[in-house]
């Protein structure tokens, strides 16, 4: 079995009434305010001075000549000087030691503005990293279990191979995948609209939300250096502009907060790591980080209420009619729900083809080997460990072991070793590749026994590095982290004795084949007293070595039928 994913994870440990409940206890005692977080929007301006020119009386058309004519400037320009000296009244007015116009330069209090903002950022960039980094599909179908309840139920249950099979048994055999895939497009057509809004509206915040974490706010604040001229901190207007104005435009979108069922899901989806942990309180967790959740919402209002970005920047550029364009942003939440859906839907439908045809190779395991129960490589079966192990090879080496040691010495060895003994080859490399072959397979028993014995507690070699994983006492994912990397070592092993009896059987099989048709002179040819060789049982005995050559057949086809399907899981 794949190793789980965070939404299989999630979803398997707490279920939705669960998180429901778990979420309405934290809720209580964590409240997260849906205030906006910036309260005054820049009002909009003309696109340019002329334009705001063009809409001043006639008295202040006049007095702006006049002034223009007096100080040779063009009027346009002075009506910019007079707009944005009116702009730095404001800013002065409004704050304090926060800039100096005189010098171009941003004082000591602008970087302990900036400072705060960047804590809050801080304290969300490792949880919104995980959420909309690499596995952002993954966190996006998470958001929708929680957005999209009805649609998430639908999705789990009715798009499932079984039921289909279940719901059109007595039927015409239908495609299965093509049914799956109708019923995904027709679930996904059918998003009640007012969830639909929601969720896009959340991932749009969300995504606002990541970029406002990951703006690098240390190169802001570096560029403050001490001004022995002012005696102070200070940053002149030139250096940090251009990341202003980045800063801006997140700043400017991010205008309400992610509801609360959003902030929910991130830190839910973010704390999936932990949930394995014995000492871990998700509880307890989610309750701390939605208080500092609320600290850093407010410390991005009281920034947005102290500093006007967009009104600063008008005039570090010395541009009036400088505007800031919003973030675009969450409008593929419903592409990415679906691909997550889709690549699911393929992993489930490839897993329930798998376990068919599984199934249907165990059956012609269990009738060739002549046996009730399906046999057992001591220790190398996932019965010994957690369902989340990879074990690449336990289905075939199983059909070794029962080759091994019921069916060759049942019904191949006595037959097969007349054949060495007495058998007079015309070719002596054919003797000596049949001698090989017999020796080999009449070892294989031993030989996968001794494989046995170093996966076998308490001395076996690879139980003692099993041992010596479990008792470190690891985090769950890291134990198994480990000892899949340790399983991928006995896996080559397996793979090492599966390979060389693969290649053994081939060679008898070609072997068997030639003593049995092959003409005088072929690669693998016939021997002399073909006969009269075993004297009266020789029909009975030629009988028993075209049964082991049909058995042998048989067992490379299961054996590579079985392999194939180990290495497509």
């Amino acid at each position: 079995m794949a190793e789980l994913s965070s939404f299989d994870r999630l979803v398997q440990e707490l279920s939705l009434t669960q998180r429901k409940e778990l979420l309405e206890r934290i809720e209580r005692s964590a409240k997260i305010s849906q205030e906006p977080l910036i309260t005054i929007l820049p009002e909009k301006t003309q696109d340019d001075i002329q334009a705001v020119y063009e809409h001043l009386s006639l008295f202040k058309k006049i007095l702006l000549f006049l002034k223009a004519l007096f100080a040779g400037k063009k009027k346009q320009e002075i009506l910019e000087e007079v707009l944005l000296n009116r702009l730095k009244k404001q800013i002065a007015h409004q704050t304090h030691g926060l800039v100096d116009f005189k010098y171009s330069l941003f004082l000591e209090e602008m970087k302990n503005e900036l400072d705060e903002l960047s804590k809050a950022a801080f304290f969300f960039k490792n949880a919104m990293l995980k959420c909309f980094g690499k596995e952002k599909s993954n966190f996006i179908a998470f958001l929708g279990s929680f957005e999209l309840p009805s649609t998430h139920e639908r999705l789990v249950n009715e798009v499932n191979p079984r039921r289909i099979i279940a719901e059109t048994s007595g039927k015409e055999d239908p495609n299965i995948k093509l049914e799956m895939e109708r019923r995904l497009r027709d679930i996904l057509d059918n998003i009640p609209e007012e969830e639909r809004k929601k969720t896009y509206l959340d991932s749009q915040a969300l995504y606002y939300l990541y970029s406002f974490c990951m703006f690098p706010f240390e190169e802001l604040l570096e560029r403050f250096n001490y001004n022995h001229f002012k005696g102070k901190l200070s940053c002149e207007f030139s250096d940090i502009s251009k990341k202003l104005v980045d800063l801006a435009e997140i700043m400017q979108s991010v205008v309400v907060p992610p509801s609360v069922s959003a902030l929910k899901a991130v830190f839910l989806y973010f704390n999936e790591d932990n949930l394995e942990e014995s000492d871990f309180n998700l509880e307890d967790q989610l309750t701390e980080e939605f208080k500092r959740t609320e600290e850093a919402l407010v410390k991005i209002r009281l920034f947005n209420k102290k500093i006007p970005l967009v009104i600063l920047l008008k005039i570090v550029k010395k541009n009036y009619c400088f505007s800031i364009e919003a973030l675009k942003g969450g409008e593929d939440w419903l592409v990415l729900y679906k691909n997550y859906w889709l690549t699911r839907l393929g992993g489930l439908y490839k897993e329930y083809m798998n376990k068919m045809r599984i199934n249907k190779i165990e059956e012609q395991v269990l009738e060739f080997l002549k046996v009730k129960d399906f046999p057992q490589v001591k220790y190398y079966h996932p019965h010994y460990y957690g369902r989340e192990l990879v074990i690449g090879h336990w289905r075939s080496l199983a059909l070794i072991k029962g080759f091994a040691l019921n069916m060759f010495p049942g019904i191949m060895l006595r037959p097969l070793k007349i054949l060495l003994v007495n058998g007079e080859f015309y070719k002596d490399s054919n003797r000596v590749e049949f001698t090989d072959c017999f020796n080999y397979v009449s070892n294989l028993g031993n030989t996968i026994t001794a494989f046995e014995k170093k996966l076998t507690p308490p001395e076996g070699e690879y139980a003692l590095k099993l041992e010596k994983i479990t008792e470190n006492k690891s985090p769950p994912k890291i134990e198994l982290k480990n000892t899949q990397m340790l399983f991928k070592k006995i896996d080559s092993q397996a793979r090492e004795i599966l390979d060389q009896t693969t290649s053994y059987l081939q060679t008898l099989k070609l072997l068997v084949n030639g003593v049995l048709y092959s003409e005088m002179g072929g690669k693998y040819d016939t021997i002399s007293n073909i006969g009269f060789i075993g004297g009266r049982e020789n029909p009975l005995l030629v009988k028993d070595w075209e049964k082991i050559l049909h058995l042998i057949r048989q067992l490379l086809e299961i054996l590579n039928n079985i392999r194939t399907i180990e290495l497509s899981m």
